[in-house]
């Protein structure tokens, strides 16, 4: 059976608000970065995350991720990240994230 108007509006309308919620989610993980506050910006993860950045290539798990972040921003004691071509993949429960960022010493 297919879905209906209705039904398929409602659809289309849960998928934009979730983009949307993760939009300000990555925001927010982007500007808790930068006053490095890492209690916060690890609560922008999921347990089982997956940070991939090239010169590293993939850190599996919230933890990893925390640590291996903090390691590297330890260099900067002030940083402002700028965020480009934020792109969110949404199917039912599971949403893929990708963005390009840029930061300023």
């Amino acid at each position: 059976m297919t879905a209906g108007p209705y039904e398929d509006l409602l659809r289309r309308l849960r998928v934009l608000e979730d983009k949307e919620a993760l939009r300000r989610l990555m925001i927010r993980g982007w500007r808790v970065l930068d006053r490095k506050d890492w209690r916060a910006w690890i609560e922008c993860r999921a347990e089982d995350a997956v940070l991939e950045f090239e010169p590293w290539g993939q850190i599996h798990g919230r933890d990893a991720v925390r640590a291996k972040v903090e390691q590297a921003e330890a260099h900067f004691p002030h940083m402002q990240h700028h965020i480009l071509n934020m792109d969110f993949q949404v199917e039912g429960d599971l949403a893929r994230t990708s963005a390009t960022c840029g930061s300023w010493p």
